[in-house]
């Protein structure tokens, strides 16, 4: 008897203890819903409500989910929880509580009414809603009230990526309402999977995000899982339910190997967000990771220095600096204190653009090549209204920008890169209807050397290569000096606009024009207003129906206005191809070796001559005699390349040294190698 008693006893503890830890994570999750809105604001709403429980702003139309309605109830339930812990405002609270109950007893005996046609908003955004609401109100609701609301939760989660994070959350707060510790752990060992490492919609192996397939979404959907991770990791610290070691590494890996690379001093590059470019505002401020770094950093205390020094960054400090090529999204990222340069390109294997819900309608040309250039984290804020789509900063293009399909991306296999230290090198054969061309982009200190060869179009259009496409915010300076928009175009071999040199290598002219300009944001999505700016746009100019055309320039950035006319001639930067075959550079006060081949190709240099048996985007360093090679394979098919350096003396024969370089297979194909000659 008294060892029955023993094990009651127990069986009472466990059962204690778990519902001590539910409870626990039922007021973490409740107290991160609360709000400081003004207890006059929440008068105001409730004054607005009709007898029915609607408000007469809000549309309730059958076929759609009338969101505004839960929304403004949400809003009330925030100010009860707010203002109703104290007795004196008996009347007032039970008038609220009375307004809340109201708006959900007519929710529930209309909402089969209220179905979309989008599935996102009746399995995740009418959910999202009622959580707050449940949590709110949870002790002033009827058991038959909680129970309906219950019932929208799932017990299930489905799909890939961000979607299945969306419903992993859902299933862990219905577990919690309901006390079901399987649930809970169902659903947080679900957002877990979705942090994981994966070649499927997610969190990939060089810590960039995919969602909608193979199209990058770091800054965007990635958010979103990132924001759900961190935020359980936080809420789950110290419980049952806490994130294990391995959780902890591939969400921190996510956030500081991946999405903290793509911001720069208050911005979110906009190339990674895909149809969400469109969209004004918000979602291009890097403010809103703060929550998200206040979780990483309460739930992953190993990495609490580097979580201090991304929200630094927020504010508009930097700790992160050199390239870093992200060879699964085939994007790049150069940045330093003084600017953030990111390259976006595709390839068959990824999606280039997406148009989807109306959003991004004007993206034909995004994922070919794009190359974004700040100074500023505000360089390009509301720009994109104002843009000429046809002539995106980077890409070769012809005049249609409407995209029609729901995805698009660049029809060549041959599309890679590689980042060391401070120098990136990338390459993309561009494959378009109509338009071909092979490009590459050598990306040293602040500089970018872009060349371009064999671009041939069918097409009855101009052809052109845009340098740049920003805001008009300084005088141009070159043969002449513009201070004012002119409409005109200006034919110059340099041009310097806002510290940016631009200048032509091969002796072919830059073109520049300036421009007022106003546009809607409608016209490329969804979202209403105009904006009106002024605008630079520079070219290069292929012509039409153009068959071997090329070009090769250098940008670099912070460069003075008084240093700009010694700039011009400074000869640090040789070409030595530029054609269908191989794309090459030498950077002359270092004697770097950088560029692109498409076949195997041998290049002679004063004292050495090198063979590479298969296409491949190099480096080539050289210090005393050792010569250091960083390598990577843009078809992300081969096994092996040989490398042959032979040394080239006049008073003895040659001496040739081979290594064979074995390249990453499987989902690190396209990762960078080493390979070293000591001569």
């Amino acid at each position: 008897m008294k060892y029955c008693k023993v094990i009651f006893i127990t069986l009472l503890a466990v059962a204690g203890s778990m519902a001590n830890e539910t409870d626990t994570l039922f007021q973490r999750l409740k107290n991160g819903y609360a709000f400081t809105e003004s207890m006059e604001s929440v008068k105001e709403l409730m004054q607005e409500q009709r007898k029915d429980g609607t408000w007469p702003d809000v549309k309730y139309k059958k076929g759609s989910v009338p969101i505004n309605h839960l929304k403004k109830t949400r809003y009330l339930s925030q100010g009860f929880n707010r203002y109703c812990s104290e007795a004196s405002r008996k009347d007032f609270c039970d008038n609220l509580k009375g307004s809340v109950v109201n708006s959900l007893q007519y929710w529930f005996s209309n909402n089969k009414d209220y179905v979309s046609d989008n599935w996102w908003s009746n399995e995740i955004g009418i959910q999202q809603e009622l959580a707050p609401i449940l949590f709110m109100m949870w002790n002033e609701l009827s058991e038959s009230l909680k129970k309906q609301m219950i019932s929208q939760f799932p017990e299930t989660p489905s799909g890939n990526g961000t979607n299945r994070t969306w419903l992993a959350e859902l299933v862990a707060i219905r577990g919690i309402f309901e006390k079901r510790d399987s649930l809970i752990e169902l659903g947080v060992n679900e957002i877990v999977s979705t942090i994981q490492e994966t070649g499927r919609e997610g969190h990939q192996v060089d810590h960039s995000y995919y969602m909608h397939g193979n199209l990058l979404y770091s800054g965007g959907y990635g958010k979103v899982t990132l924001s759900i991770a961190s935020h359980w990791a936080s809420v789950c610290r110290g419980t049952k339910f806490a994130f294990n070691g391995e959780s902890m590494k591939a969400l921190s890996a996510l956030a500081l190997d991946g999405t903290r690379w793509m911001m720069w001093k208050g911005m979110v590059d906009p190339m990674t967000m895909g149809r969400e470019i469109s969209r004004k505002g918000e979602n291009k401020i890097a403010s809103g990771f703060l929550p998200i770094i206040e979780n990483l950093s309460a739930a992953d205390t190993l990495h609490k220095k580097e979580y201090d020094a991304w929200n630094r960054e927020i504010s508009g400090a930097n700790s992160l600096n050199g390239c870093r090529y992200f060879w699964r999204s085939e994007f790049m990222v150069c940045r330093s204190n003084g600017y953030y340069i990111s390259l976006k390109m595709s390839s068959r294997r990824t999606v280039g653009s997406e148009f989807v819900n109306r959003e991004n309608s004007q993206g034909f040309w995004l994922g070919m090549g794009v190359l974004s250039l700040y100074r500023h984290g505000y360089d390009f804020d509301n720009i994109y209204p104002l843009w000429d789509w046809t002539k995106i900063p980077g890409v070769t293009s012809y005049g249609v920008s409407a995209q029609k399909d729901k995805q698009l991306t660049n029809k060549s296999e041959f599309v890679g890169g590689l980042g060391d230290e401070n120098i990136g090198v990338a390459s993309m054969e561009s494959k378009r209807p109509g338009l071909e061309g092979r490009k590459s982009w050598i990306f040293l200190d602040n500089k970018v050397v872009a060349l371009g060869a064999d671009i041939k179009s069918n097409l009855d259009n101009e052809v052109l290569t845009t340098l740049d496409q920003r805001y008009f915010r300084t005088a141009v300076l070159g043969d002449k000096k513009l201070t004012k928009v002119t409409d005109s175009v200006y034919s110059f071999n340099a041009v310097w606009h806002d510290s940016i040199g631009y200048k032509s290598l091969d002796g072919k002219p830059i073109y520049v024009k300036t421009q007022n300009r106003k546009g809607s944001w409608k016209n490329i999505g969804t979202q209403k207003g105009d904006e009106s700016d002024s605008l630079i746009t520079i070219v290069r100019v292929h012509g039409v129906t153009p068959k071997d055309e090329s070009y090769a320039y250098a940008i670099e950035m912070n460069v003075g206005s008084k240093q700009f006319p010694k700039w011009i001639n400074k000869k640090d930067i040789e070409v030595l191809a530029n054609d269908s075959k191989a794309q090459v550079i030498r950077y002359t006060p270092k004697s770097y070796v950088a560029g692109t081949l498409y076949e195997p190709q041998t290049i002679e240099l004063k004292s050495h001559r090198i063979s590479f048996s298969a296409p491949c985007t190099f480096l080539m360093r050289q210090n005393g005699s050792e010569m250091h090679f960083v390598l990577a394979d843009p078809t992300k098919n081969l096994q092996n390349m040989k490398i042959t350096v032979e040394k080239i003396t006049k008073s003895k024969p040659s001496l040739a040294y081979s290594v064979i370089v074995n390249f990453p297979q499987n989902l690190e194909a396209g990762k960078s190698v080493n390979a070293w000659f000591e001569l």
